[in-house]
């Protein structure tokens, strides 16, 4: 069941970069995912991995996520730019995309 049936889920976060699998992580039950428990999450997973990469590597990745409004707060932008992705390499979907929705 979808969410906004009044189904439960489990939210996982991955990063998938060439061969390479970022986590997967299991994002806590009850969490309510705010811009501030979003950019908590990115600084535990995604910066201690992005720390160990090569300046090169990391200007060719794009970050892609959809444009929920913890995704798009300011406060998460920052995080990002702070690990590297701005500009063409931070690409934003839509929020609930009939694309990313079974």
């Amino acid at each position: 069941m979808r969410r906004q049936q009044g189904g439960g889920g489990v939210m996982i976060w991955a990063c998938i970069i060439g061969d390479e699998l970022v986590g997967p992580f299991r994002v806590p039950d009850g969490l309510k995912l705010t811009a501030a428990t979003y950019c908590e999450f990115l600084k535990t997973a995604l910066k201690p991995w992005s720390d160990d990469l090569p300046l090169s590597r990391l200007k060719t990745i794009v970050f892609m996520h959809e444009y929920a409004p913890s995704h798009a707060a300011k406060a998460t932008t920052a995080v990002l730019k702070s690990l590297g992705f701005v500009n063409e390499s931070l690409m934003i979907w839509p929020s609930n995309s009939p694309d990313l929705i079974d």
